[in-house]
């Protein structure tokens, strides 16, 4: 029987696409980069998939690091991947925000209109899933033993 399809106690079973998701250390070893990393690769990645979006995505990230810098200080400005998808999920339903009822104008930047938000996030999102999932290999057998 092929171990990669037991479990633990060795009964059978199907594999499936669950995802573990340990702490950054484990992570990392495992060949997952840090929350921080992603977004790096992250703006390389729109730059050569969607060169389109690139001022946006640079415009979202400087605003999330000034406010990042003014909150937790300058050593902590970087933004996380996180953090770039939850502004980004809000951006694309900010109308159902109820933020949104307190903003007078009710505009943003033309960079930031809902097209471009959506595509952004559907990037984002792809781009995580497949820079997260490890196949199995021998980064993975630390968790064997």
């Amino acid at each position: 029987m092929d171990p990669s399809e037991t479990n633990y106690v060795g009964s059978k079973t199907e594999k499936s696409n669950v995802v573990f998701l340990f702490g950054a250390g484990a992570s990392v070893d495992a060949g997952i980069p840090d929350t921080y990393k992603l977004v790096t690769e992250f703006k390389h990645h729109v730059e050569k998939e969607a060169p389109e979006l690139g001022d946006s995505l640079t415009w979202i990230l400087s605003i999330i690091e000034e406010f990042n810098e003014r909150h937790y200080g300058v050593e902590r400005k970087e933004v996380d991947v996180e953090q770039l998808l939850v502004a980004l999920e809000r951006l694309k339903d900010r109308e159902n925000d109820m933020l949104w009822d307190f903003c007078e104008n009710k505009t943003l930047s033309k960079k930031m209109d809902s097209e471009t938000t959506s595509r952004l996030e559907d990037l984002l999102q792809n781009f995580i899933r497949k820079r997260v999932i490890v196949e199995e290999k021998e980064s993975l057998n630390i968790f064997r033993n």
